[in-house]
């Protein structure tokens, strides 16, 4: 993550998924810390994090009793988190309700796996297995994980990889400001 790939000190022999939020339910950080105590072979890391007088009580309880293969972050500079996005083998997004999901957009751009809730917000943009692999409830998210790291083809996962950065770069500030720009000279 770091010049000598170890920001964060992590093994170079395990994969890693990470994922970015409040630690609020809203996140699915339980939805995450469960994932991690199902797979723990796999190194978990969360950025983000919120006020701590905010933080409801149980998610407190729930981050103080994680699992050894989760690693809270914190908020990161940007530069070290886009690093742990190219740097991680997937992005796995726990959200139960966004209104986009920049952090999605972030990880498609840094050409990672994503594993996304299947939720309304998304519909319409993210296709299932085109961009993006959907996850409705754990079992989902356990499998999607598992396909993207040990199980599907090589070319499948990159293949889905460039679909998402493609679908990233359409919604770059770039490419939206030229919309912007031609929708304003329409109106001229």
């Amino acid at each position: 993550m770091d010049d000598s790939g170890y920001f964060f000190h992590l093994p170079v022999d395990k994969k890693v998924v990470i994922s970015a939020g409040h630690l609020i339910h809203r996140k699915g950080i339980e939805d995450f810390l469960e994932m991690a105590k199902r797979m723990p072979d796999i190194i978990f890391l969360w950025f983000g994090g919120g006020n701590n007088a905010l933080i409801p009580a149980e998610i407190k309880k729930a981050v103080a009793e994680k699992p050894e293969n989760v690693i809270f972050a914190g908020f990161q500079p940007s530069g070290i988190l886009r690093d742990a996005y190219c740097g991680a083998d997937a992005f796995a997004f726990f959200s139960y309700e966004e209104t986009e999901g920049i952090v999605v957009l972030e990880a498609l751009s840094c050409e990672i796996p994503v594993i996304v809730r299947d939720i309304p917000v998304y519909e319409g943009w993210l296709t299932d297995g085109e961009q993006v692999r959907k996850a409705s409830n754990l079992d989902s998210y356990e499998q999607a994980v598992r396909d993207i790291l040990y199980e599907e083809p090589l070319e499948k996962v990159r293949r889905r990889i460039r679909a998402g950065r493609a679908l990233a770069e359409e919604h770059s500030m770039r490419a939206t400001g030229e919309k912007l720009y031609q929708i304003e000279q329409k109106l001229l």
